[in-house]
């Protein structure tokens, strides 16, 4: 499920993804929040399952000034938990910035991979 706590963690796990980057263009930039800013249709089971991926809006930038758009994709794993209305937190991997963690600075959006 998306609540308040999976975009809370999910915040957290930018952060800590950011840290971790070898791009120096990205040092110092941290997450000051995501938060779902599309219609609610995308994040309805139906639409998550029909498309695999929903949006958010994300604050990043070195005072988490600048607003992203953020595109989270379900793996299997947390497609299958997510259409049973189970939690999905599990599903953010960890540190490894490189496997699920992309950001696109020209284009201002981050695209996020879960299990």
């Amino acid at each position: 499920m998306i609540d308040e706590d999976f975009l809370y963690i999910l915040e957290n796990k930018i952060c800590e993804a950011l840290q971790h980057m070898s791009d120096e263009a990205v040092s110092g930039f941290w997450c000051d929040g995501v938060i779902d800013s599309a219609p609610d249709v995308y994040y309805s089971p139906k639409y998550i399952n029909d498309h695999r991926q929903t949006m958010f809006t994300a604050w990043i930038g070195k005072r988490g000034e600048m607003e992203f758009s953020l595109v989270l994709h379900f793996g299997d794993k947390s497609l299958s938990r997510f259409v049973r209305g189970l939690e999905i937190i599990s599903c953010i991997p960890g540190s490894d910035a490189e496997t699920w963690f992309r950001i696109e600075l020209p284009h201002k959006r981050v695209q996020v991979q879960l299990d």
